[in-house]
């Protein structure tokens, strides 16, 4: 036992200095069969890099760690890789947003995690697959919080996944949305659009989206009368503006902002409490006398049921991650508000919204399955 202790000590060291990273960090006390105390690195940071595959195999020939059974023990997960999903397209928002956050805390987790796109229905389609999957840690999901705060209203019950279907990770970003208008229409605010006297054409980027959910509080309570037309993303919508194929078109605040900083869009209302910091001269609907708040936040998310230990691992690297300088910088760069919601915050804010929410849609009479 001696001999084995010796032998890890050599490995860690070696590993490490190769590395570069510091020694002599402590986080774990094992005991030996004979109540020796030995002191080794904590799992997670022992599995960064290629110590993983030595230590383990020693420390099981050592019998100090059994190689079967790991699925599901706190303090040996990840005993694999981890999948995860991202219910849109690649390039978008959130796919970049979710893969950048993934790749930090892959690092944290020291256990590569695969990203796969599963496209459809708002995200729904992969929200739902992700309420089936093995609940052990090592399936999870980035899902849009309007997945499951605003897409359940536009679809029928048997395909809506509900916030109380997934386990919950943490939340992170905001992304509020804009309408816009190409500048060549002359509409520059909402009482523009008030004073053309005929049915306005709005884009949106799908059924069940934030988008069109912010764009029909806002025709619904001024009055206007309106033509949803959704596309499939904010990419779709934002060429149809640029096409003047639609009069304005409701997207999310990152996707249209370059195109407002360059001239070549103007935005008529901002869906959020306050002024995006990213564009302080555009106006919200609150300050034009329409009550319309919608954002968008990214949810880390799990199957229902996995065990706390597990759970509280996936936390604490997620966590580091949201908050890692790679993270904020891309933040910057992709115009949405970074910022870390822990479990119990970002569950009563989905909720609060939703009921919100819900009750908005009735009081305008808003069917997001047809047209507002």
């Amino acid at each position: 036992m001696a001999l084995c202790a010796l032998r890890m000590e050599r490995l860690l060291t070696r590993t490490y200095s190769e590395s570069g990273k510091p020694q002599g960090h402590v986080t774990a006390r094992m005991r030996d069969h004979e109540g020796v105390g030995m002191e080794v690195l904590s799992r997670r940071r022992l599995l960064r890099g290629g110590a993983a595959a030595g230590a383990v195999t020693l420390l099981s020939g050592c019998g100090l760690v059994s190689t079967s059974g790991m699925l599901g023990a706190g303090d040996r997960f990840p005993a694999r890789n981890i999948e995860t999903s991202i219910g849109f397209e690649p390039g978008g928002s959130t796919d970049l947003l979710g893969r950048g956050l993934v790749e930090v805390a892959t690092e944290e987790l020291g256990r590569a995690m695969p990203v796969v796109n599963k496209p459809g229905a708002n995200g729904a389609l992969a929200a739902s697959e992700l309420t089936r999957a093995p609940a052990d840690g090592h399936f999870i999901g980035i899902v849009n919080a309007s997945t499951v705060m605003i897409t359940p209203f536009a679809v029928p019950e048997r395909e809506a996944v509900h916030l109380d279907e997934l386990g919950l990770v943490l939340g992170t970003t905001r992304d509020d949305y804009v309408l816009v208008a190409h500048p060549s229409s002359g509409i520059g605010d909402v009482s523009d659009l008030t004073r053309l006297d005929r049915s306005v054409s709005y884009g949106t980027t799908g059924h069940g989206s934030g988008a069109q959910f912010a764009a029909a509080l806002l025709f619904s309570g001024t009055g206007i009368e309106g033509a949803d037309i959704p596309f499939g993303g904010d990419a779709p919508a934002i060429t149809a503006i640029l096409g003047s194929q639609v009069d304005v078109a409701s997207v999310q605040f990152s996707a249209a902002f370059e195109y407002v900083s360059s001239g070549e869009l103007t935005p008529l209302a901002v869906f959020s409490e306050e002024r995006n910091p990213r564009l302080p001269d555009a106006p919200t609907a609150l300050e034009q006398g329409v009550e319309a708040v919608v954002s968008q936040y990214r949810l880390v998310c799990t199957p229902p049921g996995v065990p706390q230990d597990n759970l509280d691992v996936l936390v604490e690297a997620f966590t580091a991650a949201a908050r890692s300088d790679r993270f904020l910088e891309l933040c910057e760069q992709l115009v949405v508000l970074p910022d870390v919601y822990p479990d119990e915050e970002i569950r009563s804010l989905v909720e609060t919204s939703r009921d919100r929410y819900g009750q908005q849609l009735e009081e305008y009479g808003i069917d997001l399955r047809g047209s507002s």
